[in-house]
């Protein structure tokens, strides 16, 4: 039977809001697009200010916000440009993260500390901003969404 390929992919996200970190480039770029041709709201975010605005000039109902997720006030940073923005968001994909060219026997505790800031506590600390804005009323985010990539598979 042939299937209507439109209707096979519909997931349902118009009047949702979704939030993509590291969406500047690359694979957050692509899913970013890929919710906004689903019918989402979409928020790009990169780690500095201006880095996403040639994307949403060419991404209909789209916005950036930027901040450092790999400090302490990037999450607060990026909120306050949520909260006058978009309001709350629906979608979180946790995509911001980076990895270096290092090895077991080469790669200093810092240096794990420093990956382990960036893939794992910016998520953590982003997550619980937004989950602390929502109180005392708090509306879930219904879906977030982690990733990786084949980088992963090296210790730095």
């Amino acid at each position: 039977t042939n299937r209507n390929v439109e209707s096979f992919m519909d997931l349902q996200l118009s009047g949702k809001t979704a939030l993509i970190t590291g969406s500047n480039r690359g694979t957050g770029e692509i899913i970013a697009r890929t919710l906004a041709s689903e019918g989402a709201r979409v928020v790009f975010h990169s780690n500095e200010k201006g880095a996403c605005e040639s994307i949403t000039k060419n991404v209909a109902n789209s916005c950036a916000v930027w901040g450092d997720l790999a400090n302490k006030d990037g999450p607060q940073q990026i909120l306050d440009q949520l909260t006058s923005e978009v309001g709350d968001i629906d979608i979180l994909v946790n995509n911001y993260g980076t990895a270096g060219r290092g090895s077991w026997s080469q790669s200093s505790i810092d240096d794990w500390i420093d990956m382990y800031q960036k893939n794992v506590l910016s998520a953590m600390s982003l997550i619980t901003e937004l989950e602390v804005a929502s109180c005392p009323a708090p509306r879930p985010i219904n879906t977030v969404v982690p990733t990786t990539s084949p980088v992963t598979l090296t210790p730095l």
